[in-house]
């Protein structure tokens, strides 16, 4: 499989930086997805690393299917498939190759799809044309996005081989939520409480019966500018009584952010 890596929206020449790909985990029950990946950097040097807290991709390139001829007496011969609505529709003939006696069988491979098929004729030795007989199905023609997420830090070691070495282990967009800088609008500090009972001294109307989805949303969508951590969890119960919060504090009546059914009332410090 080939892959493009993008960090800080610089793809990455992977041969020049001597970077390696470790791993790529795209998805993972009740966790994060995460992609971990080296580079040589000879020269110990102090500091933060240039691909420290950045967003980065890795996208799949090969996706087209490949053409490939058999047989037919000659070699040589090479072409591109052409993809719209997920079936082939067309091959383009890249190189005729040479000493074809009889038309070569023509193969299609990848492309996330199945069921393709074509024809190949030959003239003076090469062949001249491809004709599809069947589209097939599922086949795609943009590469599609493995990972997405952020850097994060790195980790430095020495290998005998290699020399220096650093390393990261970046995760998911979702992870994000965890450490955006968060300053309340209101309060002007780290903390936004929601859903809070029209008797405590801290309820505004604007947040009360809040949904989880709402609070993550104003949340993400504040003036984010003190080192704050923010980071939501969902209860064990339905969908509908998930309650946000980061930390909690008891209240004047014995409840706290995380033991309220919710959506009202519900405290939920960010």
């Amino acid at each position: 499989m080939s892959a493009v890596l993008t960090i800080g929206g610089t793809t990455i020449n992977r041969v020049t930086t001597r970077t390696t790909l470790i791993r790529c985990r795209p998805y993972a029950k009740d966790a994060y997805p995460t992609l971990s990946f080296a580079r040589c950097i000879g020269p110990l040097t102090p500091g933060p690393d240039p691909w420290d807290g950045q967003p980065v991709t890795l996208t799949q390139t090969d996706v087209v299917p490949i053409v490939y001829f058999g047989g037919g007496g000659g070699s040589g011969a090479t072409a591109t498939a052409t993809i719209a609505g997920g079936v082939v529709t067309g091959v383009i003939i890249t190189n005729g190759g040479s000493g074809y006696t009889s038309a070569p069988a023509v193969g299609l491979l990848g492309g996330y799809g199945s069921g393709a098929a074509a024809t190949a004729a030959i003239s003076a030795g090469q062949v001249s044309s491809v004709v599809v007989t069947s589209g097939g199905s599922g086949y795609v023609s943009t590469a599609p996005l493995l990972f997405s997420g952020d850097t994060g830090t790195h980790l430095t070691h020495y290998d005998p081989h290699l020399g220096w070495v650093r390393e990261w282990t970046c995760y998911g967009l979702a992870k994000r939520a965890e450490y955006i800088p968060v300053t309340d609008s209101l309060t002007l500090t780290d903390t936004a409480r929601y859903n809070l009972t029209p008797d405590d001294p801290d309820y505004l109307p604007s947040r009360a019966g809040r949904t989880i989805g709402q609070i993550v949303a104003d949340v993400l969508d504040s003036r984010s500018t003190s080192p704050a951590s923010a980071s939501f969890s969902r209860s064990r119960e339905s969908c509908s009584r998930a309650t946000p919060t980061i930390s909690s504090r008891s209240t004047p009546w014995g409840t706290s952010a995380s033991s309220i059914p919710g959506p009202s009332p519900t405290t939920s410090r960010w």
